[in-house]
């Protein structure tokens, strides 16, 4: 697959936009609004959104199981710019998965699991939840599968990032994109790291995937975990 073709049809400056926040007080904390986000009105790109510039050599990070005990992580980290899929905890695998980050997406599923863990202080996954967060604190956070049903919940979870001074620039695509993933690559359900690697298609001169395997064994017959980072098979 040409590159090429995936820059003229996702073009990076359309669906990688970053918005400064309005910041708004309360006594419970500060919060951060999108206004162009949350009005989903407009009808070409606004002036006060910019984007990232083009980028030499990029690094698309899966969460298979595949890298643990890989040692992939120092050649994950020499490339220009590390995009990872849904923040994946990067503490405790570095040697496995690098430790630079650039970029991350955040999809539905997660947003729709990690707001109830914001708002509950006293859930076990509160802490665990704002650490996952907090390790892509210098990233841009990009809203990958955004919609109309799911854009509430990335409001609130942005505003939450913001009330605990988790500032990560926060960018999302100009309209949704995932009806022309499904049609380019010709597939029904296209995963995160699908929606990934063809915004990095569209940004980057040359991409390198990690992490990306579809089986749940090695030819050896050794059992992989589903993500690198969870106890499961």
């Amino acid at each position: 697959m040409q590159l090429s073709s995936l820059e003229r049809l996702f073009p990076h400056s359309l669906n990688i936009l970053i918005e400064k926040p309005k910041i708004r007080k309360s006594k419970k904390g500060i919060h951060a609004t999108y206004q162009l986000l949350q009005s989903w009105k407009w009808k070409k790109t606004p002036k006060t959104l910019v984007t990232i510039d083009k980028k030499g050599t990029c690094a698309v990070i899966g969460n298979s199981g595949i890298l643990l005990n890989s040692s992939c992580g120092q050649e994950i980290d020499s490339h220009d710019f590390v995009m990872r899929s849904n923040l994946a905890p990067i503490k405790g695998f570095e040697k496995d998965v690098g430790t630079k980050t650039d970029f991350a997406s955040l999809n539905a599923q997660l947003a729709n699991t990690a707001l109830p863990c914001f708002n509950n202080v006293f859930d076990t996954c509160h802490e665990k939840m704002l650490n996952r967060f907090a390790e892509y604190k210098a990233s841009i956070i990009w809203l990958s599968k955004l919609g109309q049903n799911i854009k509430p919940t990335y409001l609130n979870v942005t505003s939450q990032l913001y009330d605990h001074n988790i500032r990560s620039k926060i960018a999302y695509p100009y309209k949704s994109i995932g009806t022309q993933i499904i049609r380019f690559w010709n597939i029904t359900s296209p995963s995160s790291g699908l929606y990934l690697y063809t915004i990095a298609a569209s940004l980057c001169k040359t991409v390198s995937l990690y992490g990306f395997y579809p089986f749940h064994k090695l030819p050896n017959g050794r059992q992989l975990k589903h993500h690198y980072f969870e106890e499961r098979i």
